[in-house]
């Protein structure tokens, strides 16, 4: 009990910040701090900050400040001061690469780092050490077993420090890839092991990357190995950190098994699990091949089990790697030397849907599309590392030119200050304002003119008044509308989305929304019968005529960029007859050809109106109403009720 309760004082805490900070409610300015400074050669793979002292770490030789020419000599370490830039005297002797630092935390002014190093300020001490920030000393009461190879991550969860890496043994004895050891006195926890065996291509059996929920209780690893604990698990596992030993985790995918180049051992580069911890998201290389998970970025579920799991999302270079992801609570970051994002369907060209991204972008955490964030950078390898952290994003790389090619030597800063808050997406909701256009009819069952829309206060259940508005806009062509922010969305026979203002009695000026070259997309606007946004999922629905199904795209409202692929989210006859459509959080309103307008319950998650939940509402033969129109649509404004 005595031992107990002094390790509970001497183990430092594992802040909720160690590995998910960005805790962000925008998204990062395109603009670097201007007081960062320069590495002159090589890479830079990871940040920590301990204070006003941030240290920097990877493989380089040459380093200085923004305000001055002055070469510094700093091989693979360096440190300055957040608050000046200015370069500190901390300037440890490691004989090898530093792939990895983290700040011990809580009042302490040391640092561990990790890589492929053996001594340090001359002594012996392989792949992982512990620094002091302000002098460079080793901390000599941290002795860690004997790696044989070099360790890629160090992460601080549940009293444990982490390792993952390239090692096969730990003191002699075989413990591959993953182990952790006590962050005081680096003695090994042999409780932290898993059986890890099979790499693929003839390559070397390694972890490349690592996170943990922060709850501290799943691990999600990606590297080159095939079997975990004899099970099955190519590429990619999930681990429970609350049995003793160490277990694999319910969960597992085979979407990750199929080759891509074989150039490549493993195609994995970069996970990041969610501030939240629900989720998390993969990086990966590997050359264009259709349909597969090389060159992408994708989204996965946590809190989900079992076997054959699928992403949420996938959003495709065209076959440019993506080596770094991020997430933060506003954006999934992405880095790398990709030119194009929202690109399925080509390799190594512009396809349709394709936005240009040089090298780093920002996307919708729920779908993966592209936000308006382009900074830019010279792509050369690509990201070599990404920190999230409250206050902005740190990236580390081997190139010197970012946000509209200004000079920032292999490192920058964005901050949250000066970035931008997405969009609230204002959907509106009811009781409230529906208008109908394009043939709509009054309460008399008349065909208003082609310029009319019909507003009527609609609680649900009933209508409680209606009105005519006559307007300047011919709504003759249109196919399909939605409302959201003050926007209305529609769709035309021409096959454009154009969007325009509204305040429930001025329609702006339409603009034609960019649709990136996107023909089988403006193939369907222009046989739309109806279009709703659901912003649970930020998909844009809709049904054509001639068909049964309601289909999606993927819809970023702060770029405008629709998804590149179309998805089927289900079938049932009711589509063929319907003729407008609007939802008010979990239930669904649809008119069909004969004038009546039936709600259904939602299931946003899955996309489907819950059979047997289908109550005719309003409609000739309810109330004398007929919504027979080229769709409807709930008046959304922001806010909604001025």
């Amino acid at each position: 009990m005595v031992l107990a309760l002094v390790l509970a004082v001497l183990v430092p805490s594992s802040p909720a910040s160690a590995l998910q900070p960005g805790h962000q409610s925008v998204v990062v300015s395109a603009q670097p701090n201007r007081t960062t400074p320069h590495v002159l050669d090589g890479y830079v793979s990871g940040f920590a900050q301990v204070g006003d002292i941030v240290v920097v770490v990877g493989n380089f030789t040459q380093v200085r400040t923004q305000a001055s020419t002055t070469i510094i000599p700093r091989t693979n370490i360096f440190a300055f001061k957040f608050s000046t830039g200015e370069i500190t005297s901390f300037a440890p002797a490691v004989n090898g690469e530093v792939m990895d630092v983290l700040a011990v935390g809580g009042t302490s002014n040391q640092i561990w780092i990790a890589g492929g190093f053996s001594t340090v300020n001359g002594t012996t001490q392989r792949a992982v050490a512990k620094l002091d920030v302000t002098t460079g000393t080793r901390d000599a009461s941290f002795k860690t077993p004997a790696f044989d190879g070099r360790i890629h991550q160090v992460m601080l969860r549940n009293g444990k420090l982490y390792v993952t890496g390239r090692f096969n043994n730990v003191a002699g004895k075989p413990w591959p890839l993953f182990a952790a050891v006590n962050p005081v006195t680096g003695a090994q926890l042999p409780e932290v092991r898993l059986d890890i065996s099979g790499p693929r291509n003839g390559g070397a059996l390694s972890i490349l990357r690592a996170d943990i929920t922060p709850d501290g209780s799943k691990l999600v690893a990606i590297g080159n190995f095939t079997v975990v604990n004899g099970a099955s698990r190519t590429q990619i596992f999930m681990a429970d950190l609350t049995t003793s030993p160490t277990s694999l985790a319910n969960w597992s995918t085979t979407r990750f098994e199929p080759l891509c180049s074989t150039h490549f051992e493993s195609y994995m580069r970069d996970i990041d699990i969610s501030p939240d911890g629900t989720f998390f998201a993969v990086a990966t290389t590997g050359a264009y091949y259709a349909n597969t998970m090389c060159d992408a970025s994708s989204r996965w579920n946590i809190v989900t089990t079992g076997a054959n799991q699928q992403p949420t999302w996938i959003d495709y270079t065209g076959g440019d790697t993506i080596t770094r992801i991020a997430v933060t609570n506003a954006a999934v970051y992405v880095g790398g030397h990709f030119s194009y994002l929202n690109n399925p369907f080509v390799g190594d060209a512009v396809g349709p849907g394709a936005v240009n991204r040089e090298g780093l972008a920002a996307l919708d955490p729920r779908t993966g599309i592209p936000t308006t964030w382009n900074p830019g950078r010279t792509r050369g390898y690509g990201v070599y590392s990404f920190w999230a952290t409250d206050a902005g994003l740190w990236i580390g790389s081997d190139t010197d030119r970012i946000s509209n090619y200004q000079y920032h030597g292999r490192m920058a800063f964005m901050p949250v200050t000066g970035g931008f808050a997405m969009p609230p997406e204002e959907a509106g909701s009811l009781p409230g304002s529906v208008f109908a256009a394009g043939g709509a009819k009054d309460d008399m069952g008349a065909t208003l003119p082609a310029s009319s829309l019909v507003r009527r206060e609609f609680s649900g259940t009933a209508v409680t008044a209606s009105t005519t508005l006559s307007t300047s806009t011919d709504f003759s062509t249109v196919r399909g509308l939605f409302m959201l922010d003050g926007k209305l969305y529609s769709a035309h026979s021409d096959g454009t989305l154009q969007a325009q203002t509204f305040d429930r009695t001025t329609l702006g000026t339409a603009s034609i929304v960019e649709l990136n070259n996107l023909p089988a997309f403006v193939s369907d606007l222009k046989v739309m019968t109806s279009m709703f946004y659901d912003r649970v999922t930020a998909r844009l629905y809709y049904t054509v005529s001639g068909s049964s199904n309601l289909y999606y795209r993927y819809f970023e409202p702060q770029s405008t960029i629709t998804g590149a692929t179309r998805f089927t989210a289900s079938s049932d006859p009711k589509f063929a007859t319907t003729r407008s459509t609007f939802i008010d959080g979990t239930n669904i309103y649809f008119g069909d050809t004969t004038g009546a307008l039936t709600r259904y319950t939602w299931n946003s998650a899955l996309g489907t109106a819950v059979s047997g939940t289908g109550v005719v509402v309003s409609g000739p033969l309810v109330d004398g109403i007929n919504w027979a129109a080229r769709d409807s649509f709930i008046y959304a404004g922001t806010p909604q009720y001025p």
